[in-house]
């Protein structure tokens, strides 16, 4: 042959060589795609099984790094006898679907043994430890198969590269790990966005199988067309001085997921806490992790040795994370009221804004640190791995070793340093701590560092010193509005912004291992005149102001009313702690189910709504997911009141799912009676329809029950086991009771009729105004995607849909009276048209919107409907002082001078 048919030859096979790395490259990214698409959905599955406490979050996620580390281990270790890695690597990812095939079988059979568990034990009591440990272990029974599997990809994928393209070890594991990572990326925005949204959680996962089929048959042919003959070789040990890198490496793992815990806690705070703020934040950090392995690696190796990286690495975490705190308190006025608002009001905002302002949080807090953090495992596999032969085993034992402290920092962070520390001192721990191993580093190594072990020093100290005073002086991280340390109070005020008329002092801020609990008050004067409200993660979920008191009132009084002899009753959320203290006014055994330990601790706040009902004999609590309890627990109830906040926060969508409310309806004893709070601010129209047909699709008798004497953004829905009937002689009996009156008196409720006057729709109105659609479930949770879009514009206008609700109403209840005597019917009448007057006028007056001349109109119209509703109750306290305060601004309007 001559010589231009070698070169020739020689260019064929260069091109061929160049198409097949390239080609492998792509199948470490769509591995990646794969990978993270089951991790985000198997977590959502097993959440649902195991419950949405900490406790069982931490389990769940523990489980995964636990099998991914082990994977890794012994897949490197397998891979001493295959010569053809990638092979190995088809085989691996043809195990990882057909597991993925399995799981729900899997899940299936370790719930059943879970639910046992929880009710042959104690799953109710205060120590937690075993049933986290039963949670941990049933979670990796579950996982461990296919997450074995993925850890095992990581030295393969190392392997392969490294012998296609000899360039330096750190080089290939960089660029192995970053592509793989970023191939995560594009699957967990692909999932988050998309694939759930559109297609529901069991057709994402047959999607993510679809991909991982195709990496299987790509790796299965390209190992025939070009077969890799490695021989085995024996592992040498690592010299005693590298085990102090690996400890190190070990402690690094630890702070990067620690620290990727505590950011999503702080921007549970900063943004909407809903399923795009969890979906961006794992595609930023894991974006930053996969440009540090693929690009800066490559940059810094250029120029510095491997431990000068790996120094680079910890001191730029550490720096970044403290630098990148400080946006924490600098975006949310620039973000929230200065683009989103402005958004609103122009009618401009869309998904693309919202997903914006949630990025550019994330990015700021997130995006940097993680950058660095991407450097640590090809610098230390470059630094560790002298012998090429040893690539895939040291590569997996470096990988397993990082993962365990990821386990670690997982378990400790959430659960005890966030707790214990709070979450500016847990950042500030965590960055000294990092710096603290990027001087380790100079010290354990110093002639790696000769020249520059001084300004390592320096560096260091200044930093360190810089975490001591954040720690000391930093504010508390607050979504509206930053704080101010207000030395009269000797505590910390929120300063007021756009819309705000006063500031807030915020008496309790307590980083508990779920959320962020903070109570503020408002208000002049004293402490003890405040009008004080409890927030988690800075959304409302309580206060003293009396339509959230109402909530929390008649979230107990109505089904308990409605019930014909309760005696068991659950709530699910402590809140304020007042429909707990309103369900024992009853007489009945007062259950609350809360996720949030800190909570509870702030119910001092609030003893005026409470009266310190967590010392009553008849209450009792339940630290727990609501959803596990009611999955795991035999007790039987009443009367269940669901009292939640948004539907956009973290996982209280899975609260109005259809299988949800099939938990209700399984733990409500014969002739219960199910309860649930729904907002009418954040939810559009077609959102409320979804939510109610769900609820109608288990509780056929549903009604909705609306509290029209104050100015009120929510309602509630009540499914009863027929029929919604009015048993007159149990209301009586009820009202006879004197903390039951008082305690509805304190919310201006007089009697029996006015109570019944809130039921805006029995089941046939009910049926009429949801329709028929889609509804909400575990598989298509349409709700969790729509609604933090929602929660910012404000969604349905309330006026126009509680006159539909009105237009819907029968006529008259008359037949629902139960035990009612000509006296009691002919008393509902006339009552049920005054409070149904008193409820129309109130609308218009609390949730009407109107010109000056639509003002005058309909006060003359309410003057005169006041005047009817007077003609039936004659002195009324609450219709004079009405039409009194009508008739003032009435005047006032007429005696302002007509504009032209």
């Amino acid at each position: 042959m001559n010589n231009i048919g070698l070169q020739r030859l020689f260019q064929g096979r260069l091109l061929t060589m160049h198409i097949t790395y390239l080609s492998i490259l792509a199948l470490f990214f769509l591995s990646g795609v794969s990978a993270l698409a089951y991790e985000t959905l198997w977590q959502r599955q097993m959440l649902l099984v195991f419950g949405a406490s900490a406790p069982a979050t931490t389990a769940v996620l523990t489980s995964f790094f636990c099998g991914i580390a082990f994977g890794s281990l012994i897949g490197g270790r397998i891979l001493r006898r295959y010569a053809n890695a990638l092979k190995f690597y088809a085989a691996v990812e043809l195990w990882i679907g057909v597991c993925a095939l399995l799981m729900p079988f899997l899940l299936r059979g370790v719930e059943g043994f879970y639910v046992a568990i929880s009710q042959y034990g104690n799953a109710e009591s205060q120590d937690a430890t075993p049933f986290f440990l039963a949670r941990f272990f049933m979670a990796v029974v579950v996982v461990l198969p296919a997450t074995l599997g993925m850890g095992a990809t990581i030295p393969a994928m190392n392997r392969i590269l490294d012998e296609m393209k000899k360039q330096s070890i750190g080089a290939s594991v960089g660029l192995a790990y970053g592509t793989n990572t970023l191939g995560a990326v594009v699957g967990g925005l692909l999932t988050g966005f998309l694939l759930i949204k559109s297609f529901g959680v069991q057709n994402s996962l047959y999607f993510a199988f679809c991909v991982n089929a195709a990496v299987f048959l790509g790796a299965l042919f390209l190992s025939r067309i070009f077969p890799f003959t490695t021989p085995a070789h024996a592992v040498k040990k690592l010299p005693k001085l590298y085990f102090w890198l690996a400890a190190i490496y070990f402690g690094s793992g630890f702070l990067a997921l620690g620290l990727e815990i505590l950011w999503l806690r702080v921007l549970g705070i900063l943004a909407t806490n809903g399923i795009y703020t969890f979906v961006l934040a794992i595609t930023v950090y894991l974006l930053g992790f996969s440009l540090g392995s693929l690009f800066l690696f490559k940059r810094l190796a250029r120029r510095l040795s491997a431990l000068q990286i790996f120094f680079v690495a910890n001191f730029g975490v550490g720096t970044s994370a403290l630098a990148c705190i400080s946006f924490a308190y600098f975006w949310p006025p620039i973000i929230r009221h200065q683009f989103l608002q402005i958004m609103v009001e122009n009618g401009a905002l869309h998904l693309g804004h919202l997903t914006f302002s949630e990025a550019v949080y994330a990015f700021s807090l997130m995006f940097l640190p993680a950058l660095f953090m991407g450097l640590a495992y090809p610098a230390v596999c470059q630094k560790l791995i002298e012998d090429r032969e040893n690539v895939a085993e040291l590569s997996g034992l470096i990988y397993f070793i990082g993962n365990l402290g990821a386990m670690l920092g997982i378990f400790l962070t959430g659960l005890l340093i966030i707790p214990a520390l709070g979450l500016n001192a847990t950042l500030g721990t965590f960055c000294v701590a990092s710096v603290l191993f990027a001087l380790l580093t100079v010290l354990i190594y110093p002639d790696t560092f000769r020249a520059r072990k001084h300004y390592a020093h320096a560096g260091g100290g200044l930093i360190l010193a810089l975490s001591v005073a954040y720690v000391v002086a930093a504010p508390p991280i607050l979504r509206f509005g930053n704080a101010d340390y207000d030395p009269q109070r000797e505590g910390w005020r929120q300063r007021p912004m756009r819309g705000d008329v006063q500031e807030r002092q915020i008496l309790r801020y307590k980083a508990g291992a779920s959320a962020t609990i903070i109570v503020k008050g408002e208000g002049p004067g004293k402490q003890s005149d405040f009008v004080r409200a409890l927030y988690v993660d800075d959304q409302q979920v309580a206060a003293t102001s009396l339509p959230m008191v109402i909530d929390a009132k008649m979230l107990a009084h109505i089904p308990l009313l409605l019930h014909p002899n309760p005696s068991r009753a659950l709530t699910v959320g402590f809140g304020s702690g007042g429909t707990s203290y309103s369900m024992t006014t009853h007489g009945v055994a007062t259950f609350a189910v809360e996720i949030e330990p800190e909570v509870i601790r702030s119910a001092q706040y609030f003893l005026d709504q409470n009266h310190n009902v967590t010392g009553s004999r008849r209450f009792r609590l339940i630290l727990n997911d609501a959803r596990d309890h009611l999955h795991t627990t035999k007790r039987k109830y009443d009367v269940i009141s669901t009292d939640v906040t948004n539907l956009q926060y973290k996982q209280n969508a899975s609260l109005y799912s259809r299988e949800y409310f099939r938990l209700m309806k399984q733990s409500l004893d014969e002739g219960g009676i199910a309860c649930a709070w729904i907002p009418l601010r954040g939810i559009y129209e077609d959102e409320l329809q979804i939510l109610m047909r769900t609820f109608r699709d288990v509780f056929p008798y549903a009604s909705l029950w609306y509290m029209d004497h104050a100015e009120m953004s929510f309602a509630i829905l009540v499914g009863t086991p027929g029929p919604v009937r009015f048993d007159v002689k149990r209301f009586k009996e009820a009202f006879a009771l004197p903390e039951v009156r008082r305690d509805l008196m304190q919310v201006g409720i007089e009697d029996a009729y006015q109570i019944m006057s809130f039921m805006y729709l029995d089941h046939e109105g009910y049926r009429k105004y949801a329709g028929t659609g889609p509804l909400h479930t575990d598989d298509r949770p349409t709700l969790e995607f729509s609604s933090p879009m929602s929660f910012y514009l404000g969604g349905v206008s309330l006026f126009p849909m509680t006159e539909q609700w009105n237009s819907l109403r029968a006529s008259s209840f008359l037949q629902l009276l139960e035990n009612a005597t000509e006296q009691d019917k002919d008393a509902f009448v006339r009552n049920e048209k005054f409070y149904r007057i008193l409820g129309s006028v109130n609308r218009k007056w609390f949730l009407g919107k109107h010109s000056r001349r639509e003002r005058i109109s309909d006060l003359e119209e309410g003057i005169r409907l006041l005047n009817e509703a007077l003609s039936l109750r004659a002195g009324d306290s609450r219709a004079l002082r009405t039409k009194q305060d009508f008739e003032v601004e009435l005047n006032m309007l007429r005696a302002l001078p007509h504009r032209r």
